[in-house]
Parts: C-alpha cells; structure tokens; sequence
C-alpha cells in the first residue's frame, strides 16, 4: 500500500445509516434497521478535532506543555439527491404511510376567460368536502356557490370552476385541497424528543497519485447523532442539494468510536 500522501480521494463515496435496536444492540444483519436506498451523494467530510488544553511557563514565552483532553468528530454529508427516509432518521422520528390523504395546492394561478365558457381546469381535482378557496389580485375573496354564479361568484365540479360572465379576463389565485390516494408524511412532535444515536458505514475509492491502484476505503461510526440545521434542500429553480453533519459519540464498549479501513487485496 502506498504511503498517505500517495493516496487521492476522486469518488464522494456513499454513507448507510444503521438504527440501533431497542435494547441497545446492533444487527447488520438485519436489512430493516437499514436506511438508504440509492441517495445520490456531492461529497463526504470526516473530521477528528483533538482538543487540548496548555500549562503555562512563568518564565518563557512558550508554554511547559500542550496536553489532550479529548477528540470531537464530526462527519459533514452534502446530499444531490433528497430522501425522505434520511430526513426522518436524522429527526428521529418514522416516515409514516398514508392511503386516502387530502392535501394542499395552494395559490395555484389562473385567469377567467375573456370570453365564454368562463371556465377553467384546476391541477388537481378538489377532494369531496375539501376545503376552496379563490382570490383576486387584490386579494379579495370570491364567494363559493352551489350553481348559477352571480358577479364575485364561483361554482366548481372535480376540478373545473366556472366564473360569471362579469369576472372575465380577471387573475385568480386558487387554494384547495385535494386527495392523495397514497402519500408518506413525516411529522415533528410537538415537543423536543430523545433522537437515537444511528450507526455509520461510509465507503469510497482511494487512488495512488498515478491512478494505476485503487483501493476501496471504510469509514465506520460506532454511535453518531445529527447536529445542527437539519433542512430539506431549498426550494428554487435549478434544484438544490442539502447539508447534515453527524456528531461522533461515545461508541460501546470494546468498540472504536471511528475507524478508517483500506483495501490492500
């Protein structure tokens, strides 16, 4: 194997995280305490911060000594790819599945038509009983009625609205529920829970400088826990990825808190 200084890291690599079980223990045997499943990663950083502290020399400029006290480590993860069940397991919380959901569309816009029919189709059907609701620019309310709207008015079937013949070529802006057959929702509780700590698996490729070796590298976390923001990725043209950092713990007893395995053969 080449020396450090040989080696050249080309690939982010990829990270699995482990649930631990509730007694404690660890089963990487078991593929449902697993959580991955493809997430497209832009780069991994694994850093050990060795903390100190130093003794002063009265008659010198320079300290008696520089002693260490302790080590943090950090693993910052930038992800291209968002996942839901990663969000979920960094908050500590389950991805819960739904079947027969309503949910939101909201300020979705449309123009009524300069001419008749004054008629347009929403995105979504709205669900049975679901609540509408349809502004103007001003932001004035049109009220919602069973048939024959009057000026101001609105009547919708599914997902069509019709408008009356005096709110022609007028800008709306429509919220509404809508149903989702099935859907997956992931819910903070109300107050400030105990997340557990989750297992690492990080690998890559390490190259000699050459390129001509490669070697496959481990970078496993006994015990870490998120720190820090924890924010689904920005919502913008052009997309986004996002950022969470693992705080190394305080790993079981007998086992290493990080280590770091290379390939040689």
């Amino acid at each position: 194997m080449p020396t450090r200084s040989d080696l050249v890291f080309l690939q982010a690599g990829t990270i699995a995280l482990v649930r631990y079980k509730s007694d404690g223990t660890l089963d990487l045997t078991d593929a449902s305490k697993f959580i991955g499943g493809g997430n497209t990663v832009e780069s991994i950083k694994s850093t050990i911060d060795i903390k100190t502290s130093e003794l002063p020399d009265g008659n010198a400029d320079f300290p008696m000594g520089i002693y260490d006290t302790g080590k943090d480590g950090t693993i910052e993860v930038k992800m291209s790819g968002f996942s839901t069940k990663f969000h979920s397991a960094l908050l500590g919380v389950d991805v819960e599945s739904e079947a027969s959901k309503n949910m939101w569309a909201a300020e979705e816009g449309h123009s009524v038509p300069a001419s008749g029919p004054f008629t347009y189709d929403l995105s979504n059907t709205v669900a049975t009983g679901g609540t509408i609701v349809i502004l103007d620019n001003t932001g004035s309310p049109f009220v919602s009625v069973s048939s024959g709207p009057a000026a101001g008015q609105f009547t919708v079937s599914d997902k069509t609205v019709t408008h009356n013949s005096a709110d022609a070529g007028k800008e709306v802006y429509v919220t509404y529920e809508h149903q989702a057959l099935t859907s997956e929702r992931i819910a903070l509780p109300a107050t400030v829970g105990s997340r557990p700590a989750l297992h690492a698996i990080i690998t890559t490729i390490a190259r000699s400088n050459d390129e001509v070796q490669e070697f496959p590298v481990n970078i496993v976390v006994d015990k870490c826990k998120a720190t820090g923001a924890i924010a689904p990725p920005t919502q913008k043209r052009g997309g986004e990825g996002w950022t969470f950092s693992l705080k190394v713990l305080k790993p079981r007893a007998g086992y290493n808190p990080v280590y770091y395995r290379y390939k040689l053969s």
